[in-house]
């Protein structure tokens, strides 16, 4: 019994003696295996290396090109300008509106008047607003912008401005692309007819209105102590500029950023003096606006 136990117990042993062996060699197997697994070929890692270089590059490049131009940071500031002025009247937050829905625009480096003449021409001419961004300016130049009716575009520089300012300009020229555009007043080329005045005389009202909004009223309380303070009264429109009062203006809107800015900011402040002056006249509505052609006639001849 007991040698048959041992030689029992004997077999037993090396039965797992065999079967650990084997566990063991099973195991340096598997990870002899899995080594030969891992070990990536070296052309699979540089084909992956050069996929994801080229994915930088490519992502590098469509941001570049993605990237916002200084034109692009005018035109924007150009928007959100229009939007701050014209925000509490509802006239002008209809025309912003009005525009923001009927407008593109284009950068060009020169401003000739056979550019904006051939865009009635050009194939897949869409028929709306064309805002033109000017980048070189020239000194003979005696607006900061203007519409053209028979292309109805808006044609303005790039140049050092007020935001504020530049928006009532660009507010001034959305009236008469939009009084073409939805009322059919069409901008006539002869200066003095009165239906080109009268279309000015709006767009400086507009203008006029919301520089005073924009100030909280301050606008129309300079224009009035300079007419009270120089006793001017209809019909003496005259009047000389004086530093004081230029001054005075800067302080609601800042100091002039340009030649251009200074020349527009003169207009403006002639325009309120001169228009303040004439409503407050005993003269009835129809002869307020003839003496209003008239003054205009004369500074703009």
């Amino acid at each position: 019994m007991y040698s048959i136990s041992g030689l029992c117990y004997n077999a037993m042993g090396f039965r797992e003696i065999g079967r650990m062996s084997r566990t063991r060699s099973s195991t340096r197997l598997i990870s002899r295996s899995k080594r030969r697994r891992s070990e990536i070929p070296w052309y699979l890692i540089v084909a992956v290396g050069l996929a994801a270089l080229a994915v930088i590059l490519v992502s590098q490049r469509n941001f570049r090109s993605n990237a916002q131009s200084p034109e692009d940071a005018y035109y924007q500031q150009a928007i959100r300008g229009i939007e701050r002025v014209a925000k509490g009247d509802q006239a002008a937050e209809n025309l912003v509106t009005y525009f923001k829905s009927h407008h593109e625009y284009s950068v060009v480096d020169h401003f000739l008047y056979t550019d904006i003449e051939s865009r009635t021409q050009r194939p897949g001419y869409s028929g709306k607003i064309l805002l033109q961004l000017v980048r070189n300016t020239y000194k003979e130049r005696t607006f900061a912008a203007l519409y053209d009716a028979r292309s109805n575009s808006i044609i303005t520089f790039i140049e050092d401005f007020n935001p504020d300012i530049y928006a009532l300009v660009l507010l001034h020229e959305i009236q008469h692309a939009w009084e073409n555009l939805e009322l059919s007043i069409q901008n006539t080329p002869d200066l003095a007819s009165d239906g080109y005045v009268d279309e000015e005389l709006r767009a400086h009202d507009l203008a006029r209105r919301l520089a005073n909004n924009l100030t909280k009223g301050g606008y129309d309380f300079l224009i009035s102590q300079i007419v009270q303070s120089k006793g001017l009264q209809y019909p003496s429109l005259l009047y000389q500029h004086e530093q004081a009062n230029y001054d005075r203006f800067d302080a609601l809107f800042g100091r002039s950023r340009s030649d251009s800015e200074f020349k527009t900011r003169s207009f403006m402040l002639l325009y309120g003096i001169s228009s303040y002056i004439i409503e407050l006249s005993p003269l009835t509505a129809h002869e307020k606006w003839e003496a209003k052609r008239k003054w205009y006639r004369e500074k703009t001849a």
